[in-house]
């Protein structure tokens, strides 16, 4: 998976192409930074769409929220999960049914307003993995990242969630294949004794 920062990067790559075009198109070698930025915009947003399931905006201070990029058949999926809103209700309310029973107090202290601008002081950004209590749904990804602060405290964070199924079928597989060697080797050491 892709950091902010490396789907940015990854836009500005496609972008250059297009500002390039774009000049050439373009007489008298002005750019219509409009239209760039729009491409640019869109790039970023396939990136972002290609990664992340959702992407919100929460302001600590106001304690709001909302969607910067969702995907219309989840935000249905999920039900009562409005695009803006109160962002305080929604972490406890909404994550309290829609995560695995062992995980929901964890992801939900996570979330907190108060424990977000206390870790985010000292982290650039921390990810929290939990299993999903949705129909159809695996594993997923939140990450937290600050994106403004005053004194030093963050005022907006951006929240993205991940699928990571793939990955965490990945890890199961890696599990399974240790445990079988270990196994195998448990019984060699029945059968054989080593002297030295």
């Amino acid at each position: 998976p892709y950091s902010f920062d490396d789907l940015v990067f990854q836009a500005d790559k496609e972008m250059l192409k297009d500002k390039e075009s774009l000049k050439r198109e373009n007489e008298k070698g002005f750019r219509n930074v409009t239209a760039v930025s729009r491409q640019r915009l869109s790039v970023l947003l396939k990136y972002l769409n290609s990664e992340y399931l959702s992407i919100y905006d929460i302001d600590l201070e106001q304690d709001t929220y909302s969607a910067i990029l969702y995907d219309r058949n989840q935000a249905v999926a999920d039900g009562d999960f409005e695009l803006t809103g109160v962002y305080s209700e929604v972490n406890e309310t909404y994550f309290r049914k829609s995560a695995a029973m062992p995980y929901v107090e964890e992801r939900i202290r996570i979330g907190r307003r108060e424990f977000l601008r206390e870790i985010l002081k000292k982290h650039s950004r921390i990810e929290y993995e939990y299993k999903s209590a949705l129909p159809n749904e695996g594993w997923r990804r939140v990450i937290f990242q600050p994106i403004s602060f005053r004194h030093g405290i963050p005022t907006k964070v951006v929240m993205a969630n991940q699928s990571i199924d793939n990955i965490k079928d990945a890890e199961f597989q890696r599990e399974e294949e240790k445990q079988r060697h270990l196994n195998v080797i448990e019984c060699l050491s029945q059968e054989y004794t080593c002297i030295f």
